[in-house]
């Protein structure tokens, strides 16, 4: 579809979204051309890892992964691809900001609604609105309790955090540097 056949129409109908500098309130302040939505989010993510790592060194950080015997896992990847299809309002979009196909997506989705008595996405089928998909209140729930879990898990060990700082090593190995991350892109 053409730019400028998205320009006629509602923009939301095209999943664009127009980007510009905008003020503090969120207005915008000089429209510039319409871009897909998943490039934003995808940016955003990129712009928003390569800030952490431009830091001389990365910071310890647990990660917290949680194992429902035999073969389930909830980790930060579903919690994110969950936090995704709050914005997005679909799983397509969310698994391309996420670099990862549809497909993919969707088991994880599905995955996740298997894991708990309750779904935690709906996902309406296409037609005139195109289909979409909508977190749950478990699934709001679910996102809120992990990242409380996070929270915990890290000012727990937070004073082991910052015994294993001081005794690290000073070489920071090159794929940790926001050099060698800007030059795989």
């Amino acid at each position: 579809m053409a730019i400028g056949a998205c320009r006629r129409r509602e923009i939301k109908t095209c999943n664009l979204a127009v980007v510009g500098r905008r003020s503090v309130a969120g207005n915008l302040l000089s429209p510039t051309r319409p871009v897909r939505r998943e490039t934003v989010f995808r940016n955003f993510a990129r712009a928003s890892m390569l800030a952490r790592m431009s830091e001389s060194r990365p910071d310890l950080r647990p990660v917290l992964r949680i194992d429902f015997p035999p073969a389930d896992r909830l980790g930060r990847g579903k919690i994110l691809l969950l936090e995704l299809i709050r914005e997005t309002g679909s799983i397509s979009a969310a698994g391309r900001a996420m670099d990862m196909s549809y497909r993919r997506a969707w088991l994880l989705v599905d995955a996740l609604n298997r894991m708990f008595s309750e779904p935690s996405v709906e996902s309406q089928r296409g037609g005139k609105q195109g289909g979409g998909a909508l977190v749950t209140p478990f699934g709001e729930e679910l996102i809120r309790r992990y990242r409380e879990m996070e929270e915990k898990a890290r000012l727990a060990i937070g004073e082991d955090l910052a015994w294993l700082e001081s005794v690290r090593s000073s070489d920071t190995p090159a794929f940790h540097t926001a050099e060698a991350v800007s030059k795989k892109a």
